[in-house]
């Protein structure tokens, strides 16, 4: 698994499981497997960035493990997400400087104008080259936070704050 956590259990154990199905089908998870002290959901993957970071998880596992409460997650939404980005840049990079390349010559009738398109194209492969991984770390960053924020909320399921 991509991700693995292990939390103390501060309430229930049934309680830290219903809290993880509940806060995952609510985002369209799967249950796939549901037990006294585990469960198993599926995720339906992630089609944009600005969706729900838990939607890179394909799938979870949250288990009850003595007292403690485990999170194992892997993160197939990530690598779906980093095969994509791989060609992206290089397609529309290419496409971009053929037209370019063709409404240029035909707008100027000189060899440097297919150099102009081609470089015009080659310019945009470099930026989203740059840009594409700070994209990714910064996805792999937020679902991490959000698995984190999930595990402990889980593991304080059914403790309540006191006010003093």
């Amino acid at each position: 698994m991509d991700y693995q956590k292990s939390l103390a259990l501060r309430g229930p154990p049934a309680r830290a499981l219903d809290l993880v199905v509940a806060a995952l089908t609510t985002i369209g998870f799967k249950t796939d497997e549901r037990g006294d002290a585990r469960v198993r959901l599926t995720s339906p993957g992630m089609r944009s960035t600005r969706q729900n970071p838990l939607l890179v998880v394909s799938e979870l596992v949250a288990e009850v493990r003595g007292d403690r409460l485990a999170l194992d997650a892997k993160l197939g939404g990530l690598a779906q997400i980093e095969q994509v980005m791989h060609v992206i840049p290089y397609l529309s990079g290419v496409v971009l400087a053929t037209a370019l390349s063709i409404a240029f010559w035909f707008a100027y009738q000189a060899l440097w104008a297919i150099g102009l398109g081609i470089a015009v194209g080659a310019v945009e492969i470099a930026i989203f080259r740059l840009v594409f991984p700070k994209v990714f770390a910064n996805l792999r960053t937020k679902a991490i936070a959000a698995l984190d924020a999930l595990a402990d909320q889980a593991a304080a399921s059914g403790t309540r704050a006191t006010s003093a």
